[in-house]
């Protein structure tokens, strides 16, 4: 029968941190591991108990950093264990893999903090399939009586892993003291309290740590998979101007739901375009319009419009809203030709590029609704117009001069032939409400030319 490997993990005193952290969570999936604890070294000889805790173990796992490839300690360590021919596989927390130290083994990337989890993930996929196994769930009480020391070692961690073992947890505002805690264990401390209870609460908890201190990502990977979108847990979470280092994480985190969270990325992208680079603004496009949107339902228009207004390089947002104009997206009931008055309106003002194509495609859908020669579509048509001018959007002369021609074409000559009534009282509105858009025109710029005026 196949056995979990025994691991021992050797490290500098100045990676304490990260070496715990590493040993609490293999221990928590059932991996047998021995990290020495003692404070202070005398001499440079291995204690007996020492060697043969290095002999007897099946892998030697060593804290890659600058101090451990400077520590006499951890060189005496790797010396037993090349001796006892024991596999050495360092565990990177500093980009050191050319250093003489660690060059020669294959090891394990987590150089970048936020990543970190996903590090010991790796470790612990090579340690079970090594030996035959599927990676365990991890052990829920051996978790907490992880937390239950991290709480005695880190005092400010107290509240928030004894009030939420023990309690309700922590409101936002009590997080505060607790954010100032070091990143690997504020990080552990999020990740375990969901894998302890996976639900709402633990994942409110890691969007307040992500969202402050980049910590948690783990738990909202998981909380992802668990709602398919992330719910308003992700929004909380990406939904505001982050640290320009925790960018990279959110992006993992919008590209990880199976259904687009709209509230998630219109909030990430309105607080953080201006610090995004060139490549992340490229995925911040391709994850507003692929998979395709069909439609503006779940605050898509409002994503639309943040993504047109913040990333104003993207042609495909352009054809967007484009071919929701098309489709009738902005005809009701969905969302109505106010709303898009609205928008383009508030285009204008604000200086957004590519709403000249977009008054275009309003255009050219505005005469095939006209073509189809329905009541309800020219009804949908006058609307459009309707709302152009209430609003005083400059697209609404554009509008008029497209409706106004269609009651004389052939369309509607044939239209009348065939259904006078229909197409008679048609036309009779149309009549009525274009000159009333343009009264409403002239009264509008008029008003407009005296109040210049008076300035």
């Amino acid at each position: 029968m196949a056995t979990v490997p025994s691991i021992f993990i050797s490290y500098s005193q100045g990676d304490a941190r990260a070496a715990r952290r590493v040993q609490r969570r293999l221990a928590a999936h059932g991996v047998k591991v021995w990290l020495d604890e003692q404070q202070i070294r005398l001499g440079s000889a291995l204690s007996p108990a020492l060697r043969d805790h290095i002999s007897s173990a099946d892998m030697v796992l060593v804290i890659a950093s600058q101090a451990s490839a400077n520590s006499v300690w951890v060189g005496v360590e790797l010396q037993h264990a090349i001796a006892a021919g024991k596999p050495i596989v360092p565990f990177f927390i500093e980009p050191l893999t050319g250093h003489e130290r660690f060059k020669d083994y294959v090891g394990f990337d987590a150089t970048v903090s936020l990543d970190f989890a996903d590090g010991i993930n790796r470790l612990l996929h090579e340690v079970f399939t090594a030996v035959g196994l599927a990676v365990p769930r991890p052990d829920v009480e051996v978790l907490k009586q992880g937390l239950r020391e991290l709480a005695k070692a880190e005092r400010a961690l107290a509240p928030l892993i004894l009030g939420f073992l023990d309690g309700p947890g922590l409101h936002a505002e009590n997080l505060r003291g607790v954010l100032e805690v070091p990143f690997h264990s504020l990080d552990e401390t999020f990740n375990a309290l969901y894998d302890i209870a996976p639900g709402t609460r633990a994942a409110m908890h890691a969007a307040y740590g992500f969202s402050r201190a980049g910590a948690g990502k783990n738990a909202l990977m998981a909380w992802i998979r668990d709602t398919r979108d992330g719910d308003t847990v992700l929004a909380t979470a990406v939904g505001q101007a982050l640290n320009s280092a925790h960018i990279p994480a959110a992006l993992q985190l919008l590209e990880a739901c199976q259904q687009p969270n709209n509230q998630a990325l219109y909030g990430f992208i309105a607080g953080n375009a201006d610090q995004m680079n060139a490549e992340q603004r490229a995925v911040a496009v391709r994850l507003v319009t692929y998979p395709v949107r069909e439609d503006t339902s779940k605050l898509g228009d409002v994503l639309g419009w943040v993504a047109l207004k913040h990333l104003p390089e993207a042609p495909e947002i352009v054809g967007m809203w484009c071919r929701w104009i098309k489709a009738g997206e902005f005809d009701g009931p969905r969302r109505s030709p106010r709303d898009l008055a609205r928008y383009l309106l508030d285009a204008r003002a604000e200086g957004v590029g590519g709403f000249d194509r977009i008054g275009k495609a309003l255009e050219g859908h505005v005469s095939d609704l006209m073509r189809s020669c329905e009541k309800e579509n020219v009804v949908t048509a006058v609307e459009h117009l309707r709302n152009l001018t209430d609003v005083g959007a400059p697209e609404a002369m554009d509008i008029l001069r497209v409706i106004e021609r269609w009651p004389g074409t052939a369309e509607w000559v044939e239209w009348r032939a065939r259904d006078a009534k229909a197409a008679g009282t048609s036309a009779a509105f149309v009549y009525e409400m274009t000159k009333e858009a343009v009264g409403a025109r002239k009264w509008l710029d008029a008003s407009r030319r005296a109040k210049g005026q008076e300035r």
